[in-house]
């Protein structure tokens, strides 16, 4: 398998790249077995307190518990980079229209060249707050072992293809 880095996104207002970098954030492509699929890597700087506990949370959160409203996390990687160095990642299906907080919040003006920025229309939005209400359901009363988030935002909530919403970042979720 290989990882290659696509070019960056062309949605107008860049705000997904912005957060990506922000958030140590990253889109690549993994090839292999005859599949090529774009993931999102969330990478954790190791050397910021509360990083290793913040990946611990994240994969213990999210190890027994399904939603189709919940981020799917493809794998997790733990592993001693070629300095030795710890180096600590999770590989999320890429959300193609990136946070909720880039469609309610997007830059002033696009640039030159760029579209003007989408807009979420009313049944959208009202589709994005049920979607977000049933995981929160699900994590509180349905899920075995009640999960709080903790850190419940516009950029920890990302949109598919139908823009149907999805939660992520469980970092310091508690149960």
């Amino acid at each position: 398998m290989e990882f290659t880095t696509p070019p960056p996104a062309t949605r107008s207002g860049g705000g997904e790249e912005r957060a990506a970098a922000e958030h140590n954030q990253h889109r690549c492509r993994l090839k292999g077995h005859g599949m090529e699929e774009e993931m999102a890597v969330k990478v954790f700087d190791l050397e910021m307190p509360g990083a290793e506990r913040s990946f611990l949370a994240e994969c213990e959160a999210l190890r027994s518990i399904q939603h189709r409203n919940l981020l799917p996390i493809r794998t997790a990687c733990s592993a001693v980079d070629n300095r030795g160095g710890m180096f600590k990642a999770l590989l999320y299906e890429f959300m193609p229209n990136g946070s909720l907080d880039t469609w309610l919040h997007p830059r002033a003006a696009p640039a030159a060249g760029e579209k003007a920025p989408k807009r979420l229309g009313f049944s959208q939005r009202v589709n994005i707050i049920v979607n977000v209400a049933d995981v929160l359901d699900y994590l509180h009363h349905e899920c075995g072992r009640p999960t709080v988030h903790c850190d419940l935002k516009p950029s920890n909530i990302l949109l598919d293809d139908d823009l149907n919403a999805l939660l992520g970042d469980f970092g310091i979720a508690s149960n």
